[in-house]
C-alpha cells in the first residue's frame, strides 16, 4: 500500500546534511585548539582537549562519507556529543565546564535541523546522559545549578526548535488535500529514487495523470466537492499503490507517480488497475527513465504522452 506521510517522517532534507555536520564538527575543532591554546579562557593546553580536537576532524570526514544516510549521520552526531561529554568531565575550573557544555549547543539545534523527532529524542538522551555522567566523573562533581542553565536550557530549546522545524517541512512537503507530496518534495524524493535504480540497474517509470471530468465536478457542485473529490481518488489509488511507489500532486488535478522497479508494461498494468478504482476517468503518459535522465526532463516526456492521450478522446458534448 502506497506510504502515508506523517510529522514523524516528514524530514526531506538533502545529502548537503552531512556536510552541515561536518563543518560545525570542524568548527569546534578549531574552537577547541584555540581555546586550548589561549590562556584568558582559562583552557590551558591539555591532551583532553586536544585529542577531542583531532578526534572531530576525523568525525567530520566520517560524516561527509556518510552524508546521505540519516542513521549514520545520527551515529556521528552521538560520537560527537560523547566527546563533548569527555571535555566536560576534564573540566577543572568553573569557566571550563560553562564552556564545554555550550558545545553541546551546536549538536543539539542540527539534530533539531536534521533528523526526524525520534532521532531528534535520541540524540536529547545522549547529551542529557553524557552530560550527567560526565558532571558525576569531573573533579567539580554535578553542579544542578550550571547544568540547568546549559545542558537543560538547549535540551528544551532544541526540543522546541525541532518540533517546529518539522511541522513547518511537513507543510511544505505534504500536500494538505491529498497526503501526498508536493511538486518540490515530490522532486527531491525521486530524485533520489532514479538514482538508487540507476545503481541497481534497474527500470523506474514515471506517470502524469490528469482527471479529465474534476473541472466539471467543481463547475456543478463547487470547490469544496472538488476537494473531497481529489481526497476520494487519492485514497482510491492507495490500495493499489506499493509502498515504494512514490505519488505527488503537481496541480489542480495533476498528479505524478514513480513506480521503481517497474516496465513500461508493468506500468501501464497499473494504471489499469488504478483506473478500475478511480472515481473520475483520467488521462495519463509515461516514461521509462534514460541514463543521465533528470527528474524534469522524465516528467516533461511523460506530460507530452498524457496530453497527447487527452487530445485523442472525443470531446464531451456540451
Amino acid at each position: 500500500m502506497l506510504r502515508s506521510w506523517s510529522f514523524e517522517d516528514a524530514a526531506l532534507r538533502p545529502a548537503t546534511r552531512g556536510w552541515v555536520l561536518a563543518g560545525l564538527l570542524v568548527a569546534g575543532s578549531i574552537t577547541a585548539w584555540l581555546l586550548a591554546l589561549t590562556p584568558e579562557t582559562s583552557l590551558a593546553r591539555t591532551d583532553t582537549t586536544i585529542l577531542v580536537a583531532l578526534e572531530q576532524i576525523g568525525l567530520a570526514a566520517v560524516a561527509v562519507r556518510l552524508r546521505g544516510r540519516t542513521r549514520g549521520l545520527f551515529v556521528v552526531a552521538a560520537l560527537a556529543a560523547v566527546l563533548v561529554s569527555v571535555l566536560v568531565a576534564d573540566a577543572g575550573s568553573l569557566s571550563r565546564l560553562v564552556l564545554a557544555t555550550s558545545a553541546y549547543t551546536y549538536l543539539v539545534l542540527y539534530a533539531a535541523y536534521a533528523f526526524e523527532p525520534r532521532l531528534m529524542r535520541a540524540l536529547l538522551a545522549v547529551v542529557v546522559a553524557g552530560s550527567v555522567l560526565a558532571g558525576l566523573f569531573s573533579p567539580l562533581g554535578l553542579r544542578p545549578v550550571v547544568w540547568l542553565a546549559t545542558v537543560g536550557g538547549i535540551s528544551v530549546a532544541g526540543w522546541v526548535i525541532g518540533q517546529l522545524v518539522t511541522r513547518l517541512r511537513f507543510y511544505a512537503t505534504i500536500d494538505s488535500l491529498t497526503g501526498v507530496l508536493t511538486r518540490t518534495a515530490f522532486d527531491a524524493v525521486a530524485m533520489t529514487a532514479i538514482a538508487g535504480a540507476r545503481r541497481r540497474a534497474e527500470p523506474i517509470v514515471l506517470a502524469v495523470i490528469d482527471l479529465d471530468e474534476f473541472k466539471s465536478v467543481n463547475d456543478q457542485h463547487g470547490h469544496a466537492a472538488g476537494d473531497v473529490m481529489l481526497g476520494r481518488v487519492v485514497d482510491a489509488w492507495r490500495g493499489r499503490l506499493r509502498a515504494q511507489d512514490l505519488l505527488g500532486r503537481i496541480g489542480g488535478d495533476e498528479f505524478v507517480l514513480l513506480a521503481p522497479g517497474t516496465t513500461m508494461e508493468g506500468a501501464a498494468r497499473l494504471l489499469v488497475d488504478l483506473a478500475e478504482v478511480c472515481p473520475l476517468a483520467f488521462s495519463a503518459g509515461l516514461a521509462l527513465a534514460a541514463p543521465g535522465e533528470d527528474v524534469a526532463a522524465l516528467r516533461r516526456r511523460a506530460d507530452a504522452g498524457m496530453y497527447e492521450i487527452k487530445r485523442s478522446k472525443p470531446r464531451p458534448v456540451a
